[in-house]
């Protein structure tokens, strides 16, 4: 756990091998997104009751940030002023400058709420101390891109993105990739491959920076500061009051999620039933000898969670609301009056790697699935990694830029829709034989029984959520494809000839399987690997063991 709390900070050289166990961190954008909302609520004419209900909700946050800290690796990343960011590395755990530095030179590239390029600046100084500057990415995006296709020209046959999931704060999101993209690279090198390059995409999807921003600065989708901030007070009597009036339905759904989360066909898993599909079906659906001691604790808790669930419904729908706005503004950002919406950064980056690789200019007035896509005359494919909400960002790629040579294409824990998986993926199994979807899911007990903040909060996962609280369904096909609850009752409608390029994990209880929403694209998991996917001749406690051993070996994680 890493000690939060609030301190300066300011731009300096790093050592070599500074310790990184005295550093106080604030945990992202998220504290500083707290901050702001209480700056600007502690003037507004608000009643008392409303001031004491914004202080709860903010409180909830706050549990949940606490509660979401994981195991450093070795290295801390925290804001910096001026929207720097402070790295500190622990030289123990085989890091040093040249590494952190290479990858954010040609490993990441930051996405900001408005879909525009946000080069990252660090304290840093990569270049042994000759410049007097600590290190920042490229001012342009082009500029960027261009370091990065000569990094992979030649070298590489095959370029994997990664896309991190919604409720991820900046600073976090950043540490991941470093870490990340530092396994990632140790594991090719093992191999004697060097054949994959990872590119991560980080884009803004903090839960409480998203809902500050939709309380003082978004209106009906758009910008409109001036008109935000002044109505944000009825916004939030609003927000907070909707969520309080559907306190009895959502006690409600807690006890249908409790009920259900016992009965013995929830976790029904028939590897059979799908084929030509590939279900890999767990092994361990009862879970570890403790059991009974979780259960007792989630029963013990539930009174809490009905009591909390209207401050995580109201003001958490516009902030998921605006979270998907800024999976959107990745390809097209906000267009001022009378012009064409520019380019976000995903789309930029794929257009100037993929589709204009050849030429000087993009011809926006041609759609981009027309227009020929590779990567300079060079056989090199494409292999797209997206969990829980960065599967939008994918799902869109794929409906953008069908023609593109996919090789994998990797979802895990899709908070996309079943819906949108139907438009945007067969086409793509279509156009390419070899390309290969992999669909990768929580047991549902485990879907429907996963605590936040220590249980304090709504109990199920993020998917969960989406489904009953956030976008609740229409119809079967408009639920989450993430949850194998959903999946299951849908799959027999995918023409047979596309499920036999496609592979359904559903992980059990067993120790060290993803046993959580959050749990997919951690490092423990070596979740870029196949045999993570459930490929064909994988298995996974030959999976875990290896990659346990593997990280061991880096020096990533600890030994046990």
């Amino acid at each position: 756990m890493i000690n939060i709390t609030s301190m300066s900070t300011s731009t300096r050289r790093t050592r070599e091998g500074e310790s990184i166990m005295n550093a106080n961190v604030p945990h992202g954008s998220e504290w500083t997104a707290v901050r702001r909302i209480r700056q600007h609520t502690k003037s507004l004419p608000v009643s008392f009751a409303c001031q004491r209900l914004f202080q709860l909700l903010v409180l909830v946050s706050v549990v949940q940030i606490i509660s979401g800290c994981a195991a450093t690796h070795g290295l801390i990343v925290r804001p910096g002023s001026n929207q720097t960011v402070d790295i500190h590395y622990s030289a123990q755990n085989n890091w040093n400058q040249e590494k952190i530095c290479n990858t954010l030179r040609y490993h990441i590239v930051e996405v900001d709420q408005t879909g525009k390029y946000r080069p990252i600046r660090t304290n840093l100084y990569c270049d042994g101390g000759e410049s007097n500057k600590p290190y920042s990415q490229p001012a342009s995006l082009s500029e960027h891109i261009e370091i990065i296709r000569d990094q992979i020209t030649g070298e590489y046959g095959e370029i994997v993105f990664i896309i991190h999931g919604g409720l991820v704060s900046r600073a976090k999101g950043l540490r991941e990739a470093l870490v990340l993209n530092r396994a990632i690279k140790a594991d090719e090198g093992r191999n004697g491959q060097n054949r994959r390059y990872p590119i991560f995409i980080n884009w803004r999807s903090g839960g409480v920076d998203a809902y500050g921003e939709q309380l003082f600065e978004i209106r009906k989708g758009e910008q409109r500061k001036i008109l935000a901030k002044v109505t944000s007070p009825i916004q939030l009597v609003s927000d907070v009051g909707r969520g309080i009036a559907d306190t009895p339905s959502l006690g409600a759904l807690e006890g249908e999620r409790l009920v259900s989360s016992f009965r013995g066909s929830i976790n029904t898993c028939d590897s059979k039933r799908y084929k030509p599909a590939k279900v890999v079906c767990p092994e361990d659906r009862k879970g570890s000898s403790n059991s009974f001691l979780k259960t007792t604790g989630y029963l013990l808790m539930t009174p809490i969670r009905i009591v909390t669930a209207p401050f995580l419904n109201g003001p958490g729908r516009p902030a998921w609301e605006n979270m998907v706005r800024r999976t959107r503004n990745a390809f097209w950002r906000e267009p001022e009056d009378g012009h064409p919406a520019p380019r976000g950064v995903v789309m930029e980056l794929f257009d100037d790697l993929f589709i204009n690789s050849n030429e000087n200019t993009v011809d926006v007035q041609i759609a981009p699935e027309k227009r020929p896509c590779g990567f300079d005359g060079h056989d090199v494919e494409i292999t797209l990694i997206g969990h829980s909400m960065g599967t939008m960002i994918v799902s869109d790629l794929l409906d953008m830029y069908p023609q593109c040579p996919y090789e994998d294409i990797v979802f895990m824990a899709a908070a996309v829709s079943i819906r949108e998986f139907q438009e945007n993926v067969p086409p793509v199994l279509l156009r390419n034989e070899d390309t290969h979807f992999y669909n990768l899911s929580l047991l549902p007990k485990a879907e429907a029984r996963e605590t936040s903040a220590f249980g304090t909060v709504p109990s199920g996962s993020l998917l969960e959520w989406i489904d009953e609280m956030y976008t609740p369904p229409t119809t079967k096909f408009d639920r989450t494809l993430g949850k194998w609850a959903n999946v299951r009752e849908i799959l027999l409608s995918v023409p047979a000839d596309l499920r036999k390029q496609m592979t359904f994990r559903v992980f059990g209880l067993a120790h060290g399987e993803p046993s959580v929403h959050g749990a997919f694209n951690d490092v423990e998991m070596c979740f870029w690997q196949e045999s993570f996917w459930g490929a064909e001749g994988s298995d996974w406690p030959e999976h875990q063991k290896d990659c346990q051993q593997f990280l061991e070996g880096q020096s990533i994680i600890e030994i046990r």
